[in-house]
């Protein structure tokens, strides 16, 4: 019953088709960009604001909220980076994933080994 199920789930991905959304170029540009180590510092903002207690943080809004108001923006920063690459991740695993039932289609291997 198993190999039938996977049959349906095959069938259902034959009409999905999909194109390059991005050119090595634009792969490179995104490394380029976070391989920067610029780019690191919303990550170590990020990272460096685990390492404090509220209250060391309310003693800095004290000090000077117009460092905290930009940590805040370098956190939101890396938050919506950080979404971007799921969701190129998501994209690949998608892609991958219908190439592959595509694949068990043409060739009634499965992938995986079995």
């Amino acid at each position: 019953m198993q190999d039938d199920e996977a049959m349906s789930d095959i069938s259902e991905v034959e009409s999905c088709d999909y194109d390059a959304v991005m050119t090595m170029q634009d792969v490179e540009e995104v490394e380029k960009k976070y391989t920067d180590p610029l780019s690191g510092v919303s990550r170590r903002v990020t990272m460096m604001c685990l390492t404090k207690s509220r209250e060391e943080h309310v003693q800095a809004f004290l000090d000077d909220p117009d460092v905290i108001r930009t940590m805040l923006d370098q956190i939101e920063a890396y938050r919506k980076e950080l979404e971007m690459f799921v969701e190129f991740a998501d994209a690949a695993h998608e892609r991958l994933l219908f190439a592959a039932a595509e694949y068990e289609r043409r060739t009634g291997e499965r992938l995986g080994g079995k």
